[in-house]
Parts: C-alpha cells; structure tokens; sequence
C-alpha cells in the first residue's frame, strides 16, 4: 500500500516561489492539500475532491486578492 504524502505547508503560512528573493509572497488558504468539497453536504461519489500536490494560495494581484491552486513544489518558507 502507497503512502500518503503530507502537506509542506500549513493554512495561513506565507510563502514565496522557490529562488525569487523579493518581497512578494502568498497566503496559503488551505488546511492540507487542495480540496473541492464539503465533506458534510459534497455530492461527489466517494467523497470531496482532493487534488495531492496542489495547494491554495491567495495572492494580490494588482491591489485586488485572488485566490489561485499551484504545485506546493514550486514554493518555500520563509
């Protein structure tokens, strides 16, 4: 049986892509990974979606907030 990988990052940590030095950064907006659905009301078949290796990130983008899904390997703390 395959183990399950964990979650790098935690919901509202900052992080930054990986090698870029300057001041912008993002909100992780997730609790683990990426996932699509309430488990309590989700109609989905088996359950919520969960996408492994993709994670929630708020950015501000030209002084407006949005919310956008990225790989969680492109990214560090810091």
């Amino acid at each position: 049986m395959k183990k399950k990988k964990k979650c790098p990052f935690h919901r509202g940590q900052r992080i930054r892509f990986k090698n870029n030095k300057n001041k912008k950064y993002g909100i992780v907006m997730s609790s683990g990974w990426a996932t699509i659905g309430d488990p309590d009301t989700c109609r989905i078949p088996g359950g919520p979606l969960v996408i492994e290796g993709y994670i929630f990130v708020r950015w501000t983008i030209n002084g407006k907030s949005r919310l956008c899904m990225d790989k969680a390997k492109d990214f560090e703390s810091f």
